[in-house]
């Protein structure tokens, strides 16, 4: 990931790549393997724990909360600064990108405290760019991904807790309803950047569910 946000930053994009070096700054693909990762990590924590709701989410919530927090706080003081950059990186950026980029930077600063509301809730990732253009990756780009992690926190516990039952029907319904996030994800939601509103990766984050659907109880490797 960082080698590919390096490559993307030095103006190299997939079109200019190939082989190794364009699989190096397709960093989605890594961002794929660790939600799939994610999901089975918090299935067993959830199976071994096996506590309160209230519990669990305020775990979670103080293992990521805190560093995004302050992070946030840092990449809003240094906007300024990735602003300068951008309108000097003429020499390995097109004109066209340097373009979209400021126009981007500025409607960050446009939509500030709307900015800083959501990500204080860590709802961020929610919000489709026909509401309010780039809010996911607003001052701090990665924080999309801590968004999608928390939506997922939030229903993991529902998710296993149908997934893990004899009920025939209860573990249906979690396939089903994780096929109709995928379809609605790609067919009726509007866009959001990054992909970071839960639906659009569900097909990854349900690998931990459709294991345990299949088998009746948690397992991972």
């Amino acid at each position: 990931m960082l080698v590919g946000h390096v490559l993307g930053t030095a103006g190299y994009t997939p079109e200019m790549m190939e082989g190794i070096p364009l699989l190096l700054v397709s960093g989605r693909y890594a961002v794929d393997i660790f939600i799939i990762i994610s999901g089975f990590v918090i299935f067993l924590l959830i199976d071994q724990v096996r506590g309160n709701y209230s519990a669990y989410i305020t775990q979670r919530f103080f293992r990521v909360y805190p560093l995004l927090f302050v992070l946030f706080l840092i990449a809003m003081v240094l906007a300024p600064l990735a602003m300068q950059n951008v309108t000097q990186s003429g020499a390995y950026h097109t004109e066209k990108y340097i373009e979209n980029l400021t126009y981007k930077l500025d409607t960050h600063n446009d939509w500030l405290g709307f900015n800083i509301l959501t990500h204080l809730t860590m709802l961020h990732g929610m919000v489709p760019e026909k509401w309010v253009p780039f809010v996911p990756g607003a001052f701090l780009g990665p924080a999309w991904s801590i968004s999608l992690e928390w939506q997922f926190y939030l229903i993991a516990p529902l998710l296993f807790s149908l997934a893990a039952t004899r009920g025939r029907f209860a573990r249906l319904g979690v396939i089903v309803a994780c096929l109709a996030a995928y379809i609605m994800a790609r067919k009726i939601l509007p866009r959001v950047e990054y992909g970071a509103f839960l639906p659009f990766h569900i097909e990854f984050f349900s690998s931990a569910p459709v294991a345990t659907s299949s088998t009746g109880t948690y397992t991972t490797v």
